[in-house]
């Protein structure tokens, strides 16, 4: 049974954890907070991409962007920026796409020489610039 005072609880909660995040409570638990919330970005990208999930991925990935311009990683700040903003995009660009992207995945070109994902992405990103016409 929920308490009937849970809504304080929870606002009360969520004060303290804006107070973390504007440093009130100290640098410590500051880092600690990002630390957490770069991991809670980072499952959802890894539950969206092992379930299939469009939304969840996008989701991530807009979460994801302000990280890239804090720590100075400007291909992914770039890139992300562009990958975020014609994702959103897709159906006006290409009537129906996100709901192929919903039935059958996205994937990206693969090499077995780069296993992770994250490196397959980044080829996908930059064959366009390395390779001429298709």
């Amino acid at each position: 049974m929920i308490p009937p005072n849970w809504n304080e609880y929870l606002q009360r909660y969520e004060r303290y954890r804006q107070d973390v995040r504007d440093g009130k409570v100290g640098k410590t638990a500051q880092f600690w907070m990002i630390y957490l919330n770069i991991m809670r970005i980072q499952h959802m990208i890894h539950t969206a991409v092992q379930t299939n999930n469009f939304e969840m991925r996008l989701q991530a990935w807009d979460e994801m962007l302000p990280f890239y311009f804090a720590f100075n990683k400007t291909n992914y700040a770039i890139y992300g920026l562009w990958y975020v903003q014609i994702m959103k995009e897709v159906d006006l660009r290409y009537p129906g796409l996100t709901k192929t992207f919903k039935m059958s995945g996205i994937s990206v070109q693969a090499q077995s020489a780069y296993p992770s994902t994250d490196q397959r992405g980044e080829q996908s990103i930059n064959r366009d610039a390395k390779t001429l016409g298709k």
